[in-house]
């Protein structure tokens, strides 16, 4: 959750709480205004989603379609 912390640092945001499971994570956030709650998780998703590309990429290959 390194990550998250870091965008929200480069946003103003702060973390209330942050629960991290086995396969999700749980976060209350604290936002300004300005930015907005769903433009802050689009940029939490974007990085995330980058950072799993980077590191497995198999993931950037098209899967066929039917």
């Amino acid at each position: 959750m390194h990550m998250l912390r870091e965008v929200c640092q480069e946003h103003q945001a702060e973390i209330e709480e942050l629960d991290v499971c086995l396969n999700r994570s749980i976060s209350q956030v604290s936002v300004d205004s300005q930015c907005g709650i769903h433009r802050l998780m689009k940029l939490v998703k974007s990085r995330s989603s980058r950072l799993l590309r980077q590191g497995f990429p198999v993931l950037t290959r098209t899967l066929p379609t039917l």
